[in-house]
C-alpha cells in the first residue's frame, strides 16, 4: 500500500497489515469439467456473482481464481474462463505450476465432489490522512460492484498516530521490525507471532494542554508453530 498525502491515503513510516481468508460461507462442488472451466455445485443459492475472487480446494490442492460467470439464485454453474474479468485468469487449468503456465489449459487438475468454494475476503488496516491535519484507522477491502472489482476506503476510527507490526523469530527474545527479518525466515516456520501496537492520540480540548499519546499492544501467535 503506497503512501500518500491526499485523505485516506497511507501516512509515510506507518505500516500496514494485509488480510486474505476464505468467506465462511462456501459451497460444495458436485463435479468439475476442467477443459470447460466450468464447476456444478450443491445449491443454485451459491451467493457468487461474475468478478468475485473465490478459492477452491480439496484435501490436496487449491486454487485462486476468479468467477467469469455465475448466477446466483439461477442456477449451479460457477465459471472460471479466461480473457473475462480484472485481473482475469492466466488459464483454465488449476493444477500448480511454477513459473506458471499460462496457456489457455495451462496444468489442468479436476477438482471432485465435496470440494469447496468460497469467496475470498482481502482487506488492508493502516494509518491513514483524514483530511483535516489528523490520523485516523483506516481499512480498506476489495468490493464487487456489478462484475467490476475495486478498492472501497473506510475510516474506522480517528486520532490513531502510527500502527507499527514487529516480528518474533524462533530461537530469539525479542521482537524485530521486518526489515529486520531475513527473507528465508519468512518463507520458512521461523516466524512465531506478530506484535500489533497502535498509538491513540488522546484530546485536551478544554485547557490547550498538549494530547497525550496512549498505546494498545496485542499479540498474535501462530498457533501450529509455538511449542
Amino acid at each position: 500500500l503506497a503512501f500518500g498525502t491526499a485523505r485516506g491515503d497511507r501516512v509515510a513510516g506507518t505500516d500496514a497489515l494485509e488480510l486474505k481468508a476464505a468467506v465462511n460461507d462456501g459451497v460444495t462442488v458436485v463435479s468439475h469439467n476442467a477443459p470447460a472451466a466450468q464447476f456444478k455445485v450443491n445449491t443454485i443459492n451459491h451467493g457468487l456473482a461474475t468478478g468475485d475472487i473465490v478459492m477452491v480446494c480439496d484435501f490436496d490442492h487449491a486454487a485462486i481464481l476468479q468467477v467469469s460467470n455465475a448466477q446466483n439464485g439461477v442456477n449451479d454453474t460457477i465459471v472460471h474462463n479466461t480473457g473475462v474479468g480484472v485481473p482475469g485468469n492466466c488459464s483454465k487449468g488449476l493444477g500448480f505450476s511454477a513459473p506458471p503456465n499460462c496457456t489457455v489449459l495451462g496444468t489442468p487438475y479436476t477438482y471432485g465432489p465435496n470440494s469447496i468454494i468460497a469467496r475470498v475476503r482481502m482487506e488492508r488496516w493502516y494509518v491513514g490522512n483524514d483530511g483535516n491535519g489528523g490520523r485516523s484507522l483506516f481499512q480498506s477491502v476489495l468490493v464487487n460492484n456489478a462484475g467490476v472489482l475495486s478498492v472501497q476506503r473506510q475510516e474506522i476510527t480517528d486520532s490513531v498516530r502510527n500502527l507499527r507490526l514487529q516480528y518474533l523469530l524462533s530461537g530469539t527474545t525479542d521482537y524485530v521490525d521486518a526489515g529486520a527479518v531475513a527473507a528465508a525466515d519468512w518463507n520458512s516456520a521461523r516466524v512465531l507471532a506478530v506484535r500489533v501496537v497502535l498509538t491513540l492520540e488522546g484530546r485536551n480540548t478544554d485547557n490547550g494542554a498538549d494530547p497525550v499519546d496512549r498505546t494498545l499492544e496485542h499479540t498474535v501467535t501462530l498457533r501450529n508453530r509455538v511449542p
